[in-house]
């Protein structure tokens, strides 16, 4: 219906505009026509504006069960797993779930009844780690793209190929798997587990959990997951 729409206003414009030449020797009418010609055109703007910019929908974050009172957290779904009491990340920050050669990757904590997971994982050859903290990404290149819904976040770079995943597998368990890297090389956690300085080239894989590009696709799972 909106192609529609659009095609038939370009299709106005293009008709007006042909007229408007047509009657150049009618001044007044070829004025009319162009004045026809520009509200069209505003007009067609206007709603492609509001109805594929202002009105896109904003994405929801991961949410955990408020009555869950234990949580497991797992860097790879078969991977190091570590446990804690929703009280305890109530009250503070916790860094020391997954410690690498001194080097913690994320923060877990609560904070205003939210559930967030502090990263920084690759952000491509050569350039800085993207980082994400409560849920809000900065470094990530410009051709990169994110999506999630209340019950996972995920990160693709610019092939669509998943960077990062965090997930809630049940209500208690949250999966961590992507690319982290870290003073000495990096962690590779999929399904499979994670590996700390993998022999390159590797056979790493996510499979991704949402469809692309996020503005189309705001929060909506990929088929066959």
């Amino acid at each position: 219906m909106k192609v529609a729409i659009y095609g038939l206003g370009i299709a106005g414009c293009i008709m007006l505009t042909v007229a408007s030449i047509l009657f150049t020797s009618h001044r007044i009418a070829s004025i009319w026509v162009g004045f026809a010609t520009g509200v069209i055109f505003l007009l067609s703007f206007a709603l492609y504006w509001h109805n594929d910019i202002k009105s896109k929908p904003e994405l929801k974050e991961p949410m955990f069960s408020e009555n869950v009172e234990n949580f497991s957290f797992s860097l790879g779904e078969r991977g190091i797993t570590v446990g804690f009491k929703k009280e305890v990340l109530e009250k503070e920050h916790m860094n020391n779930l997954f410690v690498f050669s001194n080097y913690r990757p994320v923060e877990l904590y609560i904070e205003g009844g939210q559930l967030y997971a502090d990263v920084k994982i690759f952000g491509g050859s050569g350039l800085p780690p993207i980082e994400i903290k409560k849920n809000k990404l900065s470094n990530k290149p410009p051709n990169w793209d994110f999506n999630s819904n209340e019950t996972a976040l995920e990160i693709v770079d610019n092939k669509q190929t998943p960077i990062y995943q965090f997930f809630y597998k049940n209500p208690s368990h949250i999966i961590m798997n992507g690319i982290f890297p870290f003073p000495g090389g990096l962690i590779l956690a999929n399904e499979n587990g994670a590996t700390i300085n993998p022999t390159l080239p590797t056979n790493f894989l996510l499979k991704r959990i949402f469809k692309y590009p996020s503005w189309q696709y705001p929060g909506e799972y990929e088929k066959n997951r």
